[in-house]
């Protein structure tokens, strides 16, 4: 598992720290069918629930609401993060064509694993 923020302009501040809206992961594990490297990313943004704890001027994150998934490709982490994974785009599971969808995930079940 990697994972990390994405930082951007917009992102509130908390007590003198900046909170990321978003952060990615990628999973990466050797599947048991076939013994392949593959690599699963995902962006989780959490604008809404940001919006709603900063707009009430609370104090403390005690429900900040649920985090939106989708699943994308290896390559827009790199893209949004700045950084470079290597090769590891080469063992994506997002398929072709679907990276442009970006798909919200209602569960993990739904990503393309």
């Amino acid at each position: 598992m990697i994972t990390g923020p994405v930082f951007g302009d917009r992102d509130p501040l908390y007590r003198g720290i900046h909170v990321p809206r978003q952060f990615w992961k990628i999973v990466v594990r050797v599947s048991a069918r076939d013994g392949d490297l593959r690599a699963t990313a995902f962006l989780a943004d959490q604008n809404a629930a940001l919006d709603a704890a900063f707009g009430s001027d609370t104090e403390s994150f005690t429900d900040i609401g649920k985090v939106v998934m989708f699943q994308k490709s290896v390559g827009d982490i790199e893209r949004l993060s700045g950084l470079s994974f290597g090769g590891l785009h080469q063992h994506d599971t997002m398929t072709v064509g679907l990276e442009a969808a970006s798909p919200l995930l209602g569960s993990l079940d739904d990503a393309a694993w």
